[in-house]
């Protein structure tokens, strides 16, 4: 049990430093994001690409830039 608690607060606490590091992201970044991850429906680079007006490659870097913004985040927020 107490190990099944802990288990839950660590989750707990990872999610409100992830939708803190989410909120660190510019608006475009951070629609990448939920657009290729969060949303119900993802979306392809391309469609994102198409919204912002971008190639999708230029949409890739956006998205790989963002997910290390957060990795970055997230390691600084447990140490």
């Amino acid at each position: 049990p107490e190990e099944c608690t802990m288990r839950t607060l660590d989750g707990e606490r990872l999610g409100v430093r992830l939708k803190y590091a989410l909120r660190r992201l510019d608006r475009r970044a951070m629609a990448i994001i939920r657009g290729r991850f969060l949303d119900d429906e993802r979306e392809s680079l391309e469609s994102l690409g198409d919204r912002f007006g971008i190639s999708k490659e230029r949409a890739r870097q956006i998205e790989h830039a963002a997910i290390r913004r957060l990795r970055e985040r997230l390691a600084v927020g447990s140490g």
